[in-house]
């Protein structure tokens, strides 16, 4: 459904008070030998509250499991069975941004930052 199509009341719902730490480190640990897992980076330098940077990494997660499914159905498999991701806040310039190799989350601009503002970069499957 186009944003346009959503009723008044749910297009305005938002979510308030929850704001992340910019500190550089990693959300989470990686299993030693995982081969299967994103790394997203959230860019430093873009203000978001907790509820929007979740949504953009939601986004670039579910483009990185639609690719790797239509890419290698044995390695979606396996990370269906043991889930795992990389992510950590970083300037996103320093990651690369060639689309053959990764994918970059670029947000509408209906909420609350500019539109066109790059915010999270996955690495390619």
């Amino acid at each position: 459904m186009a944003y346009d199509d959503f009723p008044k009341r749910i297009r305005q719902l938002r979510v308030a008070g929850l704001d992340l730490e910019r500190d550089g480190g990693s959300f989470g640990t990686i299993p030693a030998g995982h081969l299967v897992r994103p790394d997203l980076v959230v860019s430093n330098d873009v203000q978001m509250t907790t509820g929007k940077t979740s949504a953009q990494v939601a986004h670039a997660l579910m483009i990185w499991l639609i690719e790797l499914r239509s890419t290698g159905h044995a390695a979606f498999l396996t990370w269906r069975e043991e889930p795992a991701l990389a992510l950590r806040v970083a300037d996103l310039h320093t990651i690369p941004g060639d689309p053959a190799h990764s994918i970059t989350i670029v947000d509408s601009g209906l909420t609350e930052i500019a539109p066109k503002t790059a915010t999270v970069r996955v690495l390619r499957p």
